[in-house]
């Protein structure tokens, strides 16, 4: 499993240097890309009694950017924050930095209460294959790929990413994306609705029910 998810980190970052990665633009909803990081990587916070929040300021309506790619930034700095904190908190935190009637300059950070970093070891966090450790005998895995993805993600969508760290206390990764305003269709706006009333029924009907995945995947 490490080792594919090595390949995938490679295959990643591969792409996104060729400028194979094409940003889509499709309605977002932030706070959903927060709580889905958040499920996936509940257990994983569960197992070290972690505080897993989400804190979502109110944000502009119909707003426009590309949710998986997004989600995949966020999810390499929370699954991070998690392996490198042993006990406290870990916050999904967004909220709009500035805004006009065309776009939102949205900043995400996920903030922890981990070993944090030292200071000459920040500016060369976000090279490929580089970590706050390369030594063989680090207790921490990893590949060094994922915050340069991230970081590489939040450019393509317009914006910036970086670090906040204070060692011993914990750190505050962040990024920023530039989102578009539409007006949504009138099409649109009811396949929205119905799409979240879905949502509300599955959350009233089966919230916390365990699910079985099956796949394939040895």
């Amino acid at each position: 499993m490490h080792l594919l998810g090595v390949i995938h980190n490679i295959l990643n970052i591969s792409k996104i240097e060729a400028r194979k990665i094409v940003i889509e633009e499709t309605p977002l909803n932030v706070e959903a890309v927060l709580d889905n990081v958040r499920s996936m990587l509940a257990e994983q916070a569960l197992g070290k009694n972690l505080d897993l929040v989400v804190d979502v300021a109110p944000l502009p309506p119909c707003l426009e950017g590309d949710p998986t790619r997004l989600q995949q930034a966020v999810l390499n700095f929370a699954s991070n924050a998690i392996k490198f904190t042993d006990e406290g908190s870990v916050i999904l935190r967004a909220f709009a930095v500035e805004q006009n009637d065309d776009s939102v300059l949205l900043r995400i950070e996920v903030q922890d209460t981990g070993i944090g970093v030292a200071p000459d070891t920040i500016p060369r966090l976000f090279n490929a294959f580089e970590q706050a450790d390369n030594s063989t005998t680090r207790k921490y895995g990893g590949t060094g790929l994922g915050l340069v993805i991230s970081r590489r993600l939040a450019e393509l969508m317009g914006g910036e990413a970086g670090v906040i760290s204070e060692l011993g206390v914990g750190s505050t990764f962040w990024l920023t994306v530039r989102l578009n305003r539409k007006t949504l269709s009138t099409e649109r706006t009811s396949r929205s609705s119905n799409t979240g009333n879905a949502e509300g029924e599955l959350r009233r009907l089966h919230q916390g029910r365990r699910v079985l995945v099956a796949d394939d995947e040895p």
